[in-house]
């Protein structure tokens, strides 16, 4: 017995069109399938079987040499390749890749020259440091003589171009003798100073030499990358990498000392949740935790109401809350000044 709708179908099918099957699956044409036709749930699986290989070492720039050493490849031997072509297929792609390869990797960082390097050409580069949430730290003396070699080499290209430009400034003169300055403050010529930038008092050549070197090392490696990291990210995971931190001599194990450097000595966006550290003793451990803990964005760590609103206001909306708190933070400090 027909049917109510017996004669819509019968229509139908007069007309040499095809019913509409109960399952609506099998009227999809697969010729016509594209890659972002897949379910998101699909997609990201993809996406973590080719961005995230669980570390990702943050090679430096600066570095032109580096991987012919065998401490990089030390660090570089559990980190895995990322297919960042997949990155460049279109932008939707682009956006759902970005917060899975930057939240679920674990970054390696011995100097953030390469992301800074990024950022002054692209400002909207640091929008990605919202996403991040896992890096290790490696403290590793070794990588300062690469620095310094670099940084020669830079300065003899700066000397040369000074020198052959036709027009005898005075401008030029003062970026020679600055260049020659800081070639000579890289290379350890330079007299020594105290804390104070007073003379400090007359030392033997080895002593100035180790106390310059330590200075290199809190101003160029490890206070530099700490300062950057701390001002930028909000981590939940930090691990600590402290096996090879030495002086450039070998005479002074620095693993408590080293933890308190960099312009930038409080976490902006607050404190890592977990932390983890190898290569210590465990007094050393117990040390650099407290010091750590130390290191929040508290009213005693605000020494500076001026630089804390110039971080808020450079922030965007994802860091709304941080910005906030900042902001209170440094008006607090100004109305007790």
């Amino acid at each position: 017995m027909p049917g109510p709708n017996s004669d819509e179908n019968a229509r139908g099918l007069n007309d040499g069109s095809q019913p509409e099957p109960e399952n609506s699956a099998l009227a999809v044409d697969s010729t016509k399938l594209s890659f972002l036709d897949l379910p998101l749930n699909v997609r990201c699986k993809i996406y973590r079987y080719a961005c995230v290989p669980g570390k990702i070492l943050v090679k430096p720039y600066l570095f032109l040499s580096i991987s012919q050493n065998p401490y990089y490849t030390e660090h570089s031997a559990n980190c895995g390749p990322v297919n960042f072509a997949l990155m460049k297929t279109c932008k939707k792609i682009h956006d759902e890749i970005v917060p899975i390869l930057y939240s679920e990797n674990i970054l390696i960082f011995i100097h953030p020259d390469a992301f800074q390097s990024i950022m002054s050409t692209n400002a909207n580069f640091s929008k990605y440091f919202k996403h991040i949430r896992k890096v290790e730290i490696v403290f590793d003396y070794r990588y300062l003589r690469d620095i310094e070699n670099d940084f020669r080499t830079e300065i003899d290209y700066a000397k040369l171009y000074i020198q052959s430009t036709p027009v005898r400034s005075v401008a030029l003169r003062r970026s020679l003798i600055r260049v020659q300055e800081l070639y000579d403050d890289i290379s350890g010529i330079s007299e020594a100073c105290d804390e104070s930038g007073g003379k400090a008092p007359p030392l033997s050549a080895a002593e100035a030499n180790h106390k310059i070197l330590m200075r290199n090392l809190r101003k160029f490696l490890w206070g530099h990358t700490l300062s950057f990291i701390r001002r930028h990210m909000l981590l939940t995971h930090l691990h600590l990498d402290f096996r090879m931190c030495y002086c450039c001599q070998g005479c002074c194990r620095l693993p408590t000392t080293a933890i308190r450097w960099g312009n930038v000595r409080f976490w902006v966006h607050g404190l890592p949740k977990f932390v983890t550290i190898a290569g210590v003793s465990p007094d050393e451990e117990k040390a650099i935790r407290d010091a750590i803990n130390k290191q929040g964005p508290t009213y005693e760590n605000t020494k500076d109401a001026s630089w804390l609103l110039n971080i808020a206001d450079s922030m965007d909306e994802t860091y709304c809350n941080t910005r906030t708190s900042l902001r209170c933070l440094a008006i607090s400090y100004l109305q007790n000044m």
